[in-house]
């Protein structure tokens, strides 16, 4: 048996393990150091080395690289959250379930709140790891209020990790962002097709979503069982601020145009974001008495949600420097076919392996950079290509997004996963390859 053929062995050995733990609730930082070790013991690795060297390094740098960013979208979203204005948006899109009284039309327009409110704060920079912990205490209630499974909640990733991450032109998150270090690209490359990738994914979804409501709604299912866990969490009452919306809406307004239109960068942006938040809501924040908690809260919350992801690039530059890896890699270069699908492949690959978009994007960039860019694709459809395909598998079992889901919502993977896995790996993934058929076709290139 090759070294590449054993190496390759051990790199699916390492994620069976990682998926296998972080299901039973280990921290993926551990994780991600025991399957750095089971890659270098399989690919002749000195497994110290890998560590301490690769892994670390590999872990060092995306620190580095996306920290402001990191940091800054969360600081974002604790200081929207403690205004009271990410509350007061949820609210005015809540009553939309309260406009038929159709009981699944109802439901429909209960579960489709939650992400509309996720696209709203992820499109409006909040980091998508971030928006669960804003969103949960508000779902509950909608779904308490109506009785509707609580496993539904599922359906949050929608808003939060699909069309408003890596389709959607102009985005803020990193999966829309790293592309434009190797390409020389815009947020807004291939807006249309980001558009149009978007509609496929949206209406696959909300057909999805009418047929799981019936479907739940014929059998009797309610708020519990999947809701037995959440409902043991104290949750004290918020009581929603009558600021007027607009207003509430203007600090991600500011961080747009900031970052789409004047074009200074995701760092003055993210500051932008938060002045004008706590400028506009400066008399909430003193009468609180909480603006340094906020601060510090949220600091530290980007701190522990960069770790996880930096935790998951360090893994994967291992991976990336295995022979087993290269090995797969290689292979991708002679894979017959359109240009397009071969960058899909390739960029589903390791974001699938990684577990992470912008981990996955990372590794395939500094590997196949220059590969890509030797196709042909014009680079503005290949910046919208490269992030479409990297939301394809980075929700697998493994990913920290779902871990940290489930842990927020209080469900198992075995409760939450199937809607993830339909919406942000299967329609997200035929959303990616309308895009490829697109550009072969030449269309929106």
């Amino acid at each position: 048996m090759s070294q590449e053929v054993l190496s390759l062995i051990g790199i699916l050995l390492s994620l069976v393990f990682y998926v296998y733990a972080a299901i039973k609730g280990w921290h993926l930082l551990f994780i991600a150091i025991c399957s750095t070790i089971i890659v270098a013991l399989f690919s002749g690795m000195d497994a110290v080395t890998a560590v301490t060297g690769t892994f670390a390094t590999g872990m060092a740098g995306f620190w580095g690289k996306y920290m402001i960013m990191f940091i800054g979208g969360s600081l974002f979203a604790k200081l929207m959250g403690d205004s009271g204005a990410a509350f007061r948006i949820a609210d005015a899109l809540k009553h939309m379930c309260y406009l038929s009284k159709n009981p699944t039309t109802q439901r429909v327009l209960a579960v489709l709140t939650i992400p509309m409110i996720n696209c709203i704060l992820t499109y409006g920079g909040v980091t998508s790891l971030i928006v669960v912990f804003l969103m949960v205490t508000i779902a509950r209630r909608l779904f308490e209020d109506l009785n509707i499974p609580w496993k539904l909640y599922g359906f949050a990733v929608l808003g939060s990790a699909t069309f408003t991450v890596g389709l959607l032109p102009g985005s803020p998150q990193p999966t829309n962002l790293i592309p434009m270090e190797y390409l020389g690209t815009q947020p807004t490359a291939g807006a249309l097709l980001g558009i149009v990738g978007a509609v496929v994914q949206i209406g696959l979804s909300v057909i999805f979503l009418v047929y799981e409501v019936r479907r739940t709604a014929k059998v009797g299912e309610g708020f519990l069982p999947t809701g037995a866990n959440i409902v043991k969490e104290i949750i004290p009452d918020i009581e929603i601020p009558k600021y007027n919306l607009l207003l509430c809406l203007l600090p991600c307004v500011v961080l747009l145009v900031c970052l789409n239109v004047i074009d200074i960068g995701i760092g003055p942006s993210l500051a932008a974001g938060c002045l004008t938040c706590y400028v506009l809501f400066f008399k909430e924040f003193k009468r609180k008495k909480c603006i340094k908690s906020t601060v510090a809260e949220g600091i530290m919350r980007g701190v522990s949600t960069l770790t996880l992801m930096s935790s998951c690039s360090g893994f994967g530059a291992v991976i990336g420097e295995a022979s087993g890896y290269m090995y797969v890699i290689s292979a991708l270069h002679s894979i017959p076919g359109p240009a397009p699908f071969k960058v899909w492949l390739a960029v589903n690959i390791a974001a699938g392996i990684t577990g992470s978009s912008s981990g996955g994007l990372s590794i395939v960039l500094n590997n196949l950079g220059d590969y890509f860019t030797s196709l042909g694709i014009p680079n503005a459809a290949l910046h919208r290509l490269i992030s479409a395909s990297s939301i394809g598998l980075d929700t697998l079992p493994h990913s920290s997004g779902v871990v940290n889901a489930c842990a927020v919502s209080k469900m198992t993977h075995k409760e939450l996963y199937k809607y993830y896995f339909m919406i942000s790996v299967v329609f997200t993934n035929v959303a990616a390859l309308v895009i490829a058929l697109l550009i072969s076709l030449g269309i929106g290139v």
